[in-house]
This record gives C-alpha cells, sequence and structure tokens, in this order.
C-alpha cells in the first residue's frame, strides 16, 4: 500500500505503472481483449478524481475513433466491446460516450509501446485520416444498445447529439430520445439543458460546430413537447439572470446598452403576457420561484411603476411576499421615479404600517452581490 501521498516527485497514486503496462501491451491485439476486461473492471472502483490516469483515461486512449493507441483494426475492437457488453453494459456505455465527445473536444497523447515487442509491425499512418461513418455508426448503435434511461443518461445522450462530427447518427441518437420523451414531460432539468443547446446553436449559428436550422426543427419541436404546461415554470428563466438566453429570443450582443433593452422588452411582454393569463397573484407566486429577484422587480416596476406600491407593501406587511423581492422592487421603483416622489411615498406607506417601513427607506442603496 501507499505509505505517503507525495514524493520528491510529485504526487503518487496506487496504480500508475499497472496502467502503464496495461496501456503498452494493449498495442498488441493478443492482450487487447484481456487488457480492456481488467480496464473496464478496474472503472468500477472508486479513485482519485484530481489525477489524469485513470482506467477510464486508459480505455479512452486505447480505442480513440481517430489515432487509437491500439494496432487492433476497428472492427476487432468494436468486436471486443460487444462480447463484454453483457459483462459492463455501464461502463462501455460510458466508455463510448467519452469516445464520440473527444472527437469534438477531446485532448491527444500517445501511449507508450515496448521497445522490444512489435518490431516490423506496420504502426499509424504519417496522416491523421477522417473517421468513416460506418465506425461511428456501429460504435453508437452499440451504445444505444446498452441505454438506461436515467434522467441523467437522457441528458448526456441529448447533450451529445448536438455534436457536429456524429451527422450520421444523430437521427438515430434522436430517436432513440424520442422515444422517452413522455417520461420527461416538465422535468426541469431536460428542458433546461435543451433550451441552452439551442440557445448556443443559435446564437452561434455562424460557427463552424453550430447546426443548421433544419437540423435544430426536431430539437425545437422536442423542447416545445416537454415543457411544462404550467405557465410560471414555463417562463420562468426569463427573470432567473439578467442575460436571457432563449432560443427563440436571440438579441444583438454587440452593444450591451441595446442589449439590455431588448431584454428589458422580452421580460415586460412575457410578465404582461403572464398576467393576463393569471391576473398580478401569478407575479407574487413567480417572485418564490425565480433565482434572482431583480429582473422580476425592474419588470413589475416598468409595467407598473408606483401604483402597485401600496400593495406590495400591504402584502409584505402580511408576510406573502418575500423581503428580498420587497427590497428589489423597492430599489428599483426609487429609481425610476424621483425622490420627492419617493419620499411623499414613504410617507403613504407609514400610514399603513410602521413597523416595516425600514425597509423601504434602505432599500435605495441596497446592493446587491
Amino acid at each position: 500500500p501507499r505509505e505517503k501521498q507525495f514524493s520528491i516527485t510529485g504526487s503518487e497514486i496506487y496504480y500508475t505503472e499497472f496502467l502503464n503496462a496495461l496501456e503498452r501491451i494493449a498495442w498488441d491485439s493478443k492482450y487487447l481483449y484481456e487488457v480492456t476486461d481488467i480496464l473496464l473492471f478496474a472503472t468500477r472502483f472508486p479513485h482519485d478524481k484530481s489525477y489524469t490516469n485513470s482506467p477510464l483515461n486508459s480505455l479512452r486512449q486505447i480505442y480513440r475513433l481517430i489515432l487509437p493507441q491500439t494496432l487492433v483494426e476497428p472492427n476487432e475492437r468494436i468486436a471486443i466491446l460487444s462480447s463484454l457488453n453483457k459483462k459492463y453494459p455501464t461502463e462501455i456505455y460510458n466508455l463510448i460516450l467519452c469516445l464520440i465527445k473527444d472527437l469534438q473536444n477531446g485532448y491527444f497523447t500517445y501511449n507508450s509501446t515496448f521497445r522490444w515487442r512489435l518490431r516490423g509491425c506496420q504502426n499509424h499512418g504519417e496522416y491523421i485520416t477522417l473517421v468513416p461513418s460506418h465506425e461511428i455508426i456501429s460504435i453508437v448503435q452499440l451504445m444505444l444498445n446498452l441505454y438506461d434511461n436515467t434522467v441523467d443518461n437522457f441528458c448526456s445522450l441529448l447533450e451529445l447529439s448536438f455534436c457536429r462530427y456524429i451527422d450520421c447518427v444523430r437521427d438515430l441518437i434522436i430517436t432513440k430520445l424520442q422515444a422517452f420523451k413522455e417520461i420527461y414531460v416538465g422535468n426541469m432539468k431536460v428542458v433546461e439543458l435543451l433550451r441552452k443547446e439551442i440557445y448556443q446553436q443559435r446564437a452561434y449559428k455562424d460557427a463552424r460546430w453550430a447546426l443548421s436550422e433544419s437540423e435544430l426543427e426536431q430539437y425545437m419541436s422536442l423542447l416545445k413537447y416537454i415543457e411544462p404546461k404550467d405557465i410560471l415554470l414555463k417562463n420562468k428563466h426569463y427573470f432567473d439572470d439578467f442575460n436571457i438566453e432563449d432560443p427563440e429570443h436571440i438579441v444583438d450582443d454587440t452593444d450591451y446598452s441595446l442589449q439590455m433593452e431588448q431584454f428589458k422588452t422580452i421580460r415586460n411582454s412575457i410578465l404582461r403576457e403572464i398576467i393576463r393569463a393569471n391576473g398580478i397573484e401569478s407575479v407574487y407566486e413567480l417572485s418564490h420561484i425565480v433565482d434572482n429577484h431583480e429582473p422580476l422587480a425592474m419588470s413589475l416596476v416598468s409595467i407598473y411603476g408606483a401604483n402597485i406600491a401600496i400593495e406590495i407593501y400591504k402584502r409584505f406587511v402580511e408576510n406573502s411576499i418575500t423581503l428580498k423581492f420587497v427590497v428589489c422592487f423597492f430599489h428599483s421603483l426609487y429609481y425610476s421615479i424621483d425622490e420627492k416622489n419617493y419620499l411623499e411615498l414613504v410617507e403613504n406607506l407609514r400610514s399603513i404600517d410602521e413597523n416595516s417601513i425600514s425597509v423601504v427607506l434602505y432599500s435605495p442603496n441596497y446592493h446587491t452581490t
């Protein structure tokens, strides 16, 4: 067992030499099955995640789709994984997920070889070649056959489907996701991920990795299907942050002031829609679920101004809305009307309840963190 965590050469882990030996003999086709079996088994044990060396990373290097660190042919590598899929279904699924992600975002290092072995064997070619589509199709089909439907797996597969380098299997993945969409209607984790991914694609549509509008149509259709039907949950994200990341509202980000004005217009429109549908009471319900009270408070002031201040104050006195929302409301109101009008308002509110008036008085100097 390891006796110390650090030595004179740096940090130490138990299995560096073990992984290095397995990586070396994995170059030889005679040993790849056994190496794969051992490494897949080893991934089941916890390891220090602060270290790059791990059984999973060794497998990722060996089974890379571009410059794999073995001389075994692609069809043989897939056959090995297929033969072990009943023994290690989750481990192989996660490995293939990483291999596909590595096509777009991965890094590459060469694995060492034994100097006295593999002499005369043909090594990798001089140039990096494209991965044939049939290889990607075969390995993704294996992954989809091993798919175990959980919200985390659904999200990881959904995120993977946006990868630019898997055009040949995107429809396969979407078909698998569509089969489980009913389960995730109203699931905010899935909705937020899907909304974010579509937004990124549309906001940076000229990027090399961006999908075309026609490719995004099936994602928009899925989003509309699983979005919550509740109007507050459906529109909550407009008020969670000052920046709005919604795929149906892409604004020009080259002028910050103009961008903020556009966001304000969008929020005000959404808030009016909510009020028309469910009444002013829905705004107070929304204030209890948003992540950030300021955008909602600013929109409320923009629409109603001081006309709703007395109602806000009364509700606060009755303890039906939160202190932070009230502070944000009066902070925003102070800067939308002049000081004289604000002080007159303070006197009116004071006649309703003196015990809580200090909140209205200190709100103008409130600073958010």
